[in-house]
């Protein structure tokens, strides 16, 4: 009887019931997406963990995607092969998040209020929840700039040097998931510059953090020099960035505020986005007075603290990414609930003033609506996309039972078609001139679909070189979706 009073007692802490919610709505879409198709990224990180392992054939190795990921996966496959490992580490961390997000709030404001709401709108968060059903390193990216925000943050309000040297640790581990996660030290960098001025260079800890940073990251770094031939850092971003700098980086920027946070009121309900605006207005404090952030006035330095936190990670992923993508743009997503929730609880502190039972109700209303849209994107998100690229995965097993391990499948969607087929799949190159300069001595499917865009030489090759078709998926109107041509 006491261990069931003590788990009741439990129970009725909200962190937990928090917890508990987004555990439960990540394992209820774990079991709908199970069988899911794998994405492009998803295949292209287990398809090197599998040749990393040995259980896999060659899959090249890119710049732009840090090789941490895929060493835990090719880890796991010395117990298991199947994606229950990785879909279970990913779920840890996507709950860490949550938790990370209760002390960030909580220690950006000072109000247990506001982190536990961030926390919640954390859990309930549709991208969030869709991309944790993803063998993709976005949550794990995001999770590890919570903690480290937080750490960074708390070394500033404590001035204890061993949270800053924890943040080092927490931000160089998460450079080597996904390199922009590093964009905090940016956030800290300019904090630092406008709190600190010339005292920062005073501050052994700081030096200390870097040397931590670097050890961290430097057998990458070292690894990457001879497997890119050059700085690996360098190389990712000459592959993703924008080709025109500025012109294409504004671009991006206008996608982002046009795209994602002018939809805010789409996407989370229009008291949510009202919220959030009111958070952003209330901010304005620490720019009118940051003369008072750098005499030391706490509540400004958090608001500032946080400002950079939203604004930083939005620019920077726009001139750093040449397109938009939601996930690109998680880290911004921190700040925004914690404004959320910092508008949220300062109108319910005013009513409470009046009548606590009106308060209460709002906050009741409040979480009704986040809850309802929230839950309604994440259903129809995650849904609608269940039977995403079901042809290239039916497509691959095909070719995996009609091929031999040395047979080379051509096809721009050549990730997922690897991952199925166990066979080593290749990209179409540019033109045709290169695809027939290539050896094509093993090349013994030619994949063509409506997926990934192909070079336009490629849709009339077939016909051209008079290649037979040797299986197809068609639309109810006879409409062809993918094609397999043999090469002869």
């Amino acid at each position: 009887m006491k261990n069931l009073n003590n788990l009741i007692n439990k129970l009725k802490n909200p962190l937990i019931l928090i917890l508990l919610l987004g555990f439960v709505l990540r394992v209820y879409y774990s079991f709908l997406t199970w069988s899911q198709c794998k994405f492009w990224d998803s295949a292209g990180y287990v398809n090197i963990a599998r040749y990393i392992s040995g259980h896999g054939v060659y899959y090249q190795i890119t710049p732009a995607r840090p090789i941490l990921f895929s060493l835990f996966m090719a880890g796991f496959n010395f117990i298991s092969t199947s994606q229950f490992l990785p879909r279970m580490f990913i779920l840890i961390f996507s709950m860490l998040a949550i938790l990370g997000m209760y002390y960030l709030g909580r220690s950006l404001t000072d109000s247990k209020n506001v982190g536990l709401f961030s926390a919640f709108l954390t859990s309930i968060f549709y991208i969030h929840i869709f991309y944790t059903q993803r063998l993709l390193v976005d949550t794990l990216s995001f999770t590890f700039y919570i903690w480290a925000a937080y750490y960074f943050y708390k070394y500033f309000k404590k001035d204890n040097n061993k949270y800053f040297y924890i943040a080092s640790v927490i931000v160089a581990i998460g450079f080597l998931f996904r390199i922009t996660t590093a964009l905090i030290l940016l956030v800290v960098l300019i904090y630092t510059i406008v709190t600190d001025g010339t005292k920062m260079f005073k501050k052994k800890e700081y030096y200390i953090g870097a040397i931590i940073f670097l050890l961290i990251i430097s057998p990458y770094l070292i690894w990457g020099y001879f497997q890119f031939d050059g700085f690996v850092l360098t190389k990712a971003f000459a592959t993703n960035a924008p080709s025109n700098f500025w012109v294409g980086g504004y671009n991006v920027l206008i996608k982002y505020v046009t795209r994602f946070l002018l939809l805010i009121p789409n996407v989370w309900a229009i008291p949510i986005a009202l919220l959030f605006v009111g958070g952003f207005v209330m901010m304005h404090e620490c720019l009118v007075g940051l003369d008072l952030v750098k005499k030391g006035d706490k509540k400004l330095r958090g608001e500032f603290f946080l400002f950079l936190m939203f604004i930083i990670p939005l620019i920077a992923i726009s001139f750093l990414l040449n397109h938009d993508e939601d996930r690109y743009i998680f880290n911004v997503f921190p700040a925004i609930f914690v404004l959320t929730s910092m508008a949220t609880f300062y109108i319910y502190d005013m009513i409470k003033k009046k009548d606590k039972i009106i308060a209460i109700s709002f906050i009741v209303i409040v979480i009704g609506f986040a809850t309802f849209s929230q839950l309604q994107a994440t259903d129809v998100t995650i849904k609608s996309k269940l039977s995403s690229y079901k042809e290239v995965q039916e497509a691959a097993l095909w070719i995996k039972d009609n091929s031999n391990p040395n047979d080379i499948v051509v096809t721009h969607s050549y990730p997922q078609t690897q991952y199925y087929s166990e066979r080593y799949s290749r990209h179409f190159p540019k033109t045709q001139v290169e695809f027939e300069q290539l050896d094509q001595t093993n090349f013994t499917y030619f994949v063509v679909s409506v997926f990934e865009r192909s070079p336009e030489w490629v849709y009339s090759y077939p016909a051209r070189k008079n290649l037979t078709a040797v299986k197809a998926w068609i639309t109810s109107d006879n409409q062809p979706i993918l094609v397999i041509y043999e090469l002869k």
